[in-house]
């Protein structure tokens, strides 16, 4: 995180976001994973938030790969 966005991560922030995985595995992603949850992010981390969900979420939803991290 720190060395794609330039910031600090917030575990907490995934742990929220992955709160259901155990439960629901891949479904979980319907419960946090979209604007809403951006918008939270925002609202707790500031523009810091929003830029980690968004790459979280972009990441789970393979937009952004492990391949591309990698780079």
């Amino acid at each position: 995180m720190r060395l794609l966005l330039g910031q600090k991560p917030h575990p907490s922030l995934h742990s929220f976001m992955d709160d259901f995985s155990k439960q629901l595995g891949w479904g979980h992603r319907l419960l946090r994973h979209n604007a809403d949850m951006i918008r939270m992010a925002g609202e707790l981390y500031g523009e810091e938030g929003e830029r980690e969900a968004t790459l979280h979420i972009a990441c789970d939803m393979g937009v952004i790969t492990s391949q591309d991290l990698a780079k």
